[in-house]
C-alpha cells in the first residue's frame, strides 16, 4: 500500500490465498487516499485504490 507520494506505508504477505474476503488491519493508517498493489508468484500485478476516512 502506497502514499500517493509513492511512498510504501504497509507491506503484507501472505501464504494462501483465503477462500473468504481477506481482512486487512489499518489500525495503523491515517486517513487518505492509498495506491494498491497485490501479486502473486507466476501472476502479474493488480492495481487497486483505497480511501481510509473515519478515523481519528
Amino acid at each position: 500500500m502506497y502514499s500517493p507520494l509513492g511512498i510504501k506505508v504497509l507491506e503484507k504477505y501472505v501464504a494462501e490465498i483465503p477462500l473468504s474476503p481477506f481482512v486487512l488491519d489499518l489500525s495503523g493508517i491515517q486517513n487518505g487516499h492509498y495506491f494498491l498493489k497485490m501479486t502473486t508468484p507466476g501472476e502479474r500485478a493488480v492495481f487497486g485504490q483505497l480511501v481510509v476516512a473515519g478515523r481519528y
